[in-house]
Protein backbone atom coordinates (compact mmCIF):
# COMPACT_ATOMS: atom_id res chain seq x y z
CA UNK A 1 0.00 0.00 0.00
CA UNK A 2 2.82 2.21 0.87
CA UNK A 3 4.55 2.08 -2.41
CA UNK A 4 1.40 2.29 -4.77
CA UNK A 5 0.73 5.40 -2.64
CA UNK A 6 4.39 6.79 -3.64
CA UNK A 7 3.30 6.01 -7.21
CA UNK A 8 0.24 8.45 -6.62
CA UNK A 9 1.62 10.89 -4.53
CA UNK A 10 4.60 11.51 -6.34
CA UNK A 11 2.77 12.08 -9.57
CA UNK A 12 0.86 14.77 -8.16
CA UNK A 13 4.00 16.39 -6.61
CA UNK A 14 5.87 16.17 -9.74
CA UNK A 15 3.23 17.93 -11.29
CA UNK A 16 3.08 21.10 -8.85
CA UNK A 17 6.20 21.46 -7.46
CA UNK A 18 10.30 21.53 -8.81
CA UNK A 19 10.81 17.54 -9.31
CA UNK A 20 14.42 17.73 -8.37
CA UNK A 21 12.79 18.74 -4.89
CA UNK A 22 10.91 15.78 -5.00
CA UNK A 23 13.53 13.52 -5.92
CA UNK A 24 15.88 14.99 -3.65
CA UNK A 25 13.63 14.46 -0.26
CA UNK A 26 12.46 11.07 -1.21
CA UNK A 27 16.33 9.03 -1.25
CA UNK A 28 16.93 11.12 1.84
CA UNK A 29 13.46 9.73 3.38
CA UNK A 30 14.61 6.65 2.48
CA UNK A 31 18.05 6.95 3.63
CA UNK A 32 16.52 7.96 7.36
CA UNK A 33 14.35 4.61 7.24
CA UNK A 34 17.43 2.57 6.38
CA UNK A 35 18.90 4.44 9.65
CA UNK A 36 15.92 3.42 11.56
CA UNK A 37 16.43 -0.52 10.63
CA UNK A 38 19.77 -0.63 12.23
CA UNK A 39 20.07 -2.89 15.17
CA UNK A 40 20.34 -0.96 18.60
CA UNK A 41 17.87 1.77 17.35
CA UNK A 42 15.22 -0.09 16.14
CA UNK A 43 11.91 -1.02 17.91
CA UNK A 44 8.52 -2.74 16.92
CA UNK A 45 7.15 1.06 16.18
CA UNK A 46 10.22 1.89 14.23
CA UNK A 47 10.24 -0.77 12.32
CA UNK A 48 6.88 -0.19 10.83
CA UNK A 49 7.28 3.36 10.51
CA UNK A 50 10.83 2.34 8.37
CA UNK A 51 8.87 0.24 6.23
CA UNK A 52 6.32 2.09 5.20
CA UNK A 53 8.91 4.92 4.42
CA UNK A 54 10.70 2.68 2.53
CA UNK A 55 7.62 1.40 0.48
CA UNK A 56 6.49 4.75 -0.25
CA UNK A 57 10.02 5.35 -1.42
CA UNK A 58 10.50 2.36 -3.66
CA UNK A 59 6.83 3.55 -5.24
CA UNK A 60 8.76 6.79 -6.34
CA UNK A 61 11.77 5.58 -7.56
CA UNK A 62 10.08 4.70 -11.51
CA UNK A 63 7.63 7.90 -11.96
CA UNK A 64 10.63 9.92 -10.39
CA UNK A 65 12.99 8.24 -12.84
CA UNK A 66 10.51 8.59 -15.73
CA UNK A 67 9.82 12.33 -15.13
CA UNK A 68 13.74 13.55 -14.84
CA UNK A 69 14.87 11.33 -18.11
CA UNK A 70 11.97 13.33 -19.78
CA UNK A 71 12.73 16.41 -18.53
CA UNK A 72 17.22 16.22 -18.88
CA UNK A 73 17.03 13.74 -21.87
CA UNK A 74 14.54 14.90 -24.16
CA UNK A 75 11.72 12.62 -25.61
CA UNK A 76 14.13 12.00 -28.41
CA UNK A 77 16.56 10.51 -26.13
CA UNK A 78 14.15 9.03 -23.81
CA UNK A 79 13.82 5.29 -24.54
CA UNK A 80 17.80 4.56 -24.71
CA UNK A 81 18.49 6.54 -21.80
CA UNK A 82 15.50 5.66 -19.31
CA UNK A 83 16.25 1.52 -20.43
CA UNK A 84 19.68 1.77 -18.81
CA UNK A 85 18.24 3.19 -15.97
CA UNK A 86 15.41 0.88 -15.78
CA UNK A 87 18.36 -1.91 -16.28
CA UNK A 88 20.30 -0.34 -13.20
CA UNK A 89 17.40 -0.44 -11.00
CA UNK A 90 16.39 -3.82 -11.77
CA UNK A 91 20.29 -5.19 -11.20
CA UNK A 92 19.94 -3.02 -8.00
CA UNK A 93 16.99 -4.51 -7.12
CA UNK A 94 18.33 -8.32 -8.10
CA UNK A 95 21.84 -7.62 -6.16
CA UNK A 96 21.09 -5.61 -3.27
CA UNK A 97 19.11 -8.55 -1.25
CA UNK A 98 22.04 -10.90 -2.25
CA UNK A 99 24.59 -8.21 -1.24
CA UNK A 100 22.65 -7.73 2.21
CA UNK A 101 22.66 -11.87 3.02
CA UNK A 102 26.06 -12.06 2.20
CA UNK A 103 26.74 -9.23 4.75
CA UNK A 104 24.38 -10.47 7.03
CA UNK A 105 26.15 -13.85 7.27
CA UNK A 106 29.26 -11.88 9.08
CA UNK A 107 27.22 -10.40 12.26
CA UNK A 108 23.75 -8.45 11.09
CA UNK A 109 22.85 -5.74 8.63
CA UNK A 110 24.18 -2.71 10.41
CA UNK A 111 26.79 -2.46 7.65
CA UNK A 112 24.29 -2.98 4.48
CA UNK A 113 22.08 -0.15 6.35
CA UNK A 114 24.72 2.26 7.26
CA UNK A 115 26.09 1.77 3.23
CA UNK A 116 22.59 2.41 1.92
CA UNK A 117 21.18 5.20 3.99
CA UNK A 118 24.57 7.30 2.84
CA UNK A 119 24.17 6.40 -0.78
CA UNK A 120 20.44 7.28 -0.40
CA UNK A 121 21.63 10.66 0.99
CA UNK A 122 24.12 11.06 -1.52
CA UNK A 123 21.47 10.42 -4.28
CA UNK A 124 19.13 12.68 -2.72
CA UNK A 125 21.82 15.36 -2.41
CA UNK A 126 22.49 15.05 -5.94
CA UNK A 127 19.13 15.41 -7.30
CA UNK A 128 18.83 18.51 -5.43
CA UNK A 129 21.46 20.42 -7.21
CA UNK A 130 20.41 19.49 -10.41
CA UNK A 131 20.74 22.21 -12.62
CA UNK A 132 17.55 23.76 -14.98
CA UNK A 133 15.77 21.61 -17.32
CA UNK A 134 17.56 22.60 -21.02
CA UNK A 135 15.46 24.23 -23.83
CA UNK A 136 14.46 21.37 -26.22
CA UNK A 137 13.92 22.66 -29.62
CA UNK A 138 12.26 21.18 -32.64
CA UNK A 139 14.91 21.15 -35.51
CA UNK A 140 13.12 21.82 -39.16
CA UNK A 141 13.61 18.01 -40.28
CA UNK A 142 11.69 17.04 -37.30
CA UNK A 143 8.41 18.87 -38.50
Amino acid sequence: MAGITGKLVTGYLLDRFRPNWIGGVTPGAAGLAFLLLMEGISSPALIVVAMLVNGYAAGTKTQITGFLTASYGGIRNFGKIYSVMAGLMAAASGIGPLVAGVIFNFDNYTPFLAVGAAGCVAGGILMLTLPSYPTWRQTEDES
